[in-house]
């Protein structure tokens, strides 16, 4: 599958008024990179509309949170099996486990919250995995 080209012209009109991000010329995410529908799924953050990589989010938590690759490499170890630290496939089981651990299944969330917004406004949002381990 080849990338979007239901609009391929470059944007070079501006409107003063607006205020423009880097998805504007066609970046998004924290890694500033382009999209791919064949490669990336893709989340859009509902307070600031910029748009986020899943791999990205999960190495974004990953970054925060080193612990949590400890986690994987525990689980890894009690069932004898041995898999790379890759989060650049989608399928492999160290992306998987960290999918299924840090983001809701699709259909069972309304909106994503990125790690900018969701620090500058933390009063506001309780992480996905607190509401997962808060007891019924």
């Amino acid at each position: 599958q080849s990338d979007c080209v239901l609009i391929n012209d470059p944007k070079t009109d501006t409107n003063e008024r607006n205020q423009y991000n880097h998805n504007f010329v066609g970046r998004y995410c924290y890694c500033d990179r382009g999209y791919s529908p064949a490669q990336h799924t893709m989340h859009q953050c509902l307070c600031c509309q910029d748009w986020f990589h899943q791999t990205c989010i999960i190495a974004k938590h990953l970054q925060c949170n080193p612990d949590l690759k400890k986690m994987y490499h525990a689980k890894e170890q009690s069932s004898n099996e041995e898999h790379e630290d890759n989060l650049d496939d989608e399928q492999s089981p160290f992306f998987k486990f960290f999918t299924d651990l840090l983001l809701p299944p699709n259909g069972e969330f309304d909106a994503f919250v990125c790690a900018n917004c969701a620090t500058q406004f933390e009063c506001l949002f309780v992480p996905y995995r607190w509401i997962r381990s808060i007891p019924a």
